[in-house]
């Protein structure tokens, strides 16, 4: 998977810095997304596996966001200063039943529980 980041520039850049590169049309949210997960594979899943990321939403409907934040850009609807860049969310917090993910707060009790809605907080990014 090519990546439209460099390694440094993708654990260095920060939200305005990336905002800034959306903004310019430099950078897409879609070749964000891929180089997110492409960092993921190399170290969480492969590399020293490290393992810290315990669910993924489905790569095309993650792909089919960020191509849908793209086009809002395009025709001028910006949302929040976060528009278009990923964010990790812990599997405490529920996000949008459409992805698929547990909201298990690291519990074993809770490991098979799907949030009905999505939290106010991932909401409002």
């Amino acid at each position: 998977m090519e990546t439209a980041l460099t390694i440094t520039e993708l654990l260095t850049l920060d939200a305005h810095s990336l905002q800034k590169r959306l903004e310019a049309r430099t950078l897409t949210s879609v070749e964000l997304v891929d180089s997110c997960l492409a960092q993921i594979e190399s170290h969480d899943r492969n590399g020293v596996q490290l393992r810290a990321i315990t669910a993924i939403a489905p790569l095309d409907k993650l792909r089919e966001r960020a191509q849908q934040l793209d086009n809002d850009r395009a025709s001028g609807h910006v949302k929040s200063s976060l528009h278009g860049i990923p964010i990790l969310v812990k599997d405490c917090i529920a996000t949008s039943p459409r992805y698929g993910l547990k909201t298990s707060v690291g519990s074993l009790a809770l490991k098979d529980s799907f949030p009905r809605k999505t939290s106010k907080v991932v909401d409002k990014v």
